[in-house]
């Protein structure tokens, strides 16, 4: 069973007012890495080993809503075992960038006015961080609009969308796919109920 929250987070949007431009706490100095077929995915370069004495991991995220189109006031937060550890706004893009020591347990939540909130855990635990190896690791991040569940409770939302672990074998930090899957078809199974509640409802 994946790690659930520290905190059950408030799934809907909060009132949310971000600064007069939106620009990330620690500059993009990479593009951000085209994904694959997945929401979440990771993205590394096996050939470059971290740099000695900066044990970190590079996570670049673009967030979108359900159309791929980019959204911006965007706030992210990042929290180390619960606790908050930085929190910045996405750019006009919807892309941001933090940086993680290895060897810590760590949620990325997105946030936006209007639309469900959505989490993500990096965990990127080991005995040894000398020995992880590290390129950036890239997130495309969909958000859903809160009219779209209006109707259906959506605590099973609580859980991470996604779990993001360090594979040994592949000298990677990989995407629990299985487990991405599984909140997919949670998600699905919410926008039927929701429907048919919403026809129920004549609206």
């Amino acid at each position: 069973m994946a790690p659930s929250c520290s905190w059950p987070p408030a799934r809907r949007s909060s009132d949310l007012t971000p600064p007069s431009h939106y620009v990330t706490k620690r500059q993009l100095s990479l593009p951000i890495l085209s994904s694959l077929s997945l929401l979440l995915l990771g993205a590394f370069n096996a050939a470059s080993p971290p740099t000695a004495g900066a044990h970190v991991l590079n996570v670049f995220g673009k967030v979108m809503d359900m159309d791929d189109k980019t959204l911006d006031s965007v706030r992210v937060t990042v929290d180390q075992e619960g606790k908050v550890i930085d929190q910045l706004w996405a750019d006009a893009k919807g892309r941001f960038a933090v940086t993680l020591d290895i060897g810590g347990f760590y949620g990325i939540e997105m946030l936006r006015e209007g639309y469900i909130l959505k989490r993500f855990i990096i965990d990127s635990r080991t005995d040894d961080p000398a020995q992880v190896i590290t390129g950036p690791f890239t997130a495309e991040v969909n958000l859903r609009r809160e009219e779209d569940l209006a109707f259906v409770d959506i605590t099973e939302l609580d859980l991470p969308y996604a779990m993001v672990a360090y594979d040994k074998k592949l000298h990677a930090f990989m995407v629990d796919e299985a487990y991405t899957a599984e909140m997919k078809k949670v998600e699905g199974a919410l926008m039927l109920s929701s429907a048919r509640a919403k026809k129920r409802q004549g609206q």
